[in-house]
């Protein structure tokens, strides 16, 4: 079985480097293509004459790029977690080490991967984990020039759950339309979340029930009724190592309509929306999914 390995370097152990990566998928029965996730890495991913599988080594950044580029391929792709957070590959349940995990791959059944899309009125744009507005997308917009920070793609643990904290103590409950599926829950929230995977930025399970194969949005809608619970919750991961998230409300559909009263900072993924010039960055925007658009091994 053929297999082209998308690597990040900057991710993870330096040890799993390129030829440490290639000897043990060699190990597990793949033929290699290495390319780094930089420059042409795309080139000739959907030649199946090329690939059988395609490999993201590095972490959820990494991991969606490549999701994202595979989407509507009938080639599948396998996610080596090399990153800090790695929500993506622990919502689909990945245990385990890099061999233990990569010696999965050549006997285990494909599976759906949902891709979500929204669609502004400018442009549409992709995500694989969640997309929103307030709380976590001012969060992404504050530490957008520290790398060590993207809190989207796999914190650095301690600095950002640190940094998350202060936003939600800083954070003020702001007027959104909210739709879901033709139910109108408009509100005044820190946080609305239509969320893919169960986690968001530093391993938080906002959303603890998310399946990110079952073809349905999760829709959190955080309060100032909710703050309390987020902080302690950030807390005790702060100061005890461990801690347990309330549940928090969550409703389960297939189409959020989302537009911000007050033009408030909105995310997909680990990107801040930035509207072009003569569009308001209030929206509309239109949240759904692309069922089973990725296929996944592991």
């Amino acid at each position: 079985m053929r297999a082209t390995l998308i690597h990040s370097p900057s991710a993870g152990d330096a040890e799993l480097d390129e030829t440490a990566l290639t000897r043990m998928l060699e190990e597990a029965g793949f033929q290699v293509r290495y390319r780094l996730r930089k420059g042409d890495w795309k080139k000739g991913l959907r030649d199946p004459e090329k690939s059988d599988l395609v490999v993201a080594a590095g972490g959820d950044g990494t991991v969606t790029r490549v999701a994202l580029e595979m989407a509507g391929a009938d080639i599948p792709i396998a996610i080596l977690p090399l990153g800090t957070a790695n929500n993506i590959a622990r919502s689909l349940g990945l245990v385990g080490s890099a061999p233990e995990i990569s010696a999965r791959w050549k006997e285990s059944q494909p599976r759906p991967l949902d891709v979500g899309v929204v669609r502004a009125t400018w442009e549409e744009y992709r995500f694989v984990e969640s997309a929103g507005g307030g709380l976590f997308a001012e969060l992404i917009r504050s530490v957008d020039h520290d790398d060590s920070l993207r809190l989207m793609t796999g914190a650095k643990g301690d600095r950002a759950l640190a940094l998350l904290e202060d936003h939600v103590e800083a954070a003020r409950p702001s007027r959104w339309e909210v739709d879901l599926d033709g139910e109108d829950l408009s509100g005044d929230y820190i946080a609305v979340e239509a969320m893919n995977t169960p986690f968001i930025g530093p391993k938080i399970p906002l959303a603890p029930e998310a399946d990110p194969g079952d073809g349905q949005l999760e829709l959190v809608l955080l309060g100032e009724q909710e703050r309390g619970a987020l902080l302690e919750y950030i807390g005790g991961r702060l100061r005890e190592a461990a801690a347990e998230l309330p549940d928090l409300p969550v409703r389960r559909g297939r189409h959020v309509h989302l537009r911000s009263v007050e033009g408030l900072t909105v995310h997909v993924g680990d990107e801040v929306i930035e509207p072009p010039r003569g569009h308001s960055p209030d929206g509309p925007y239109d949240i759904v999914l692309e069922p089973g658009a990725v296929l996944m091994r592991g």
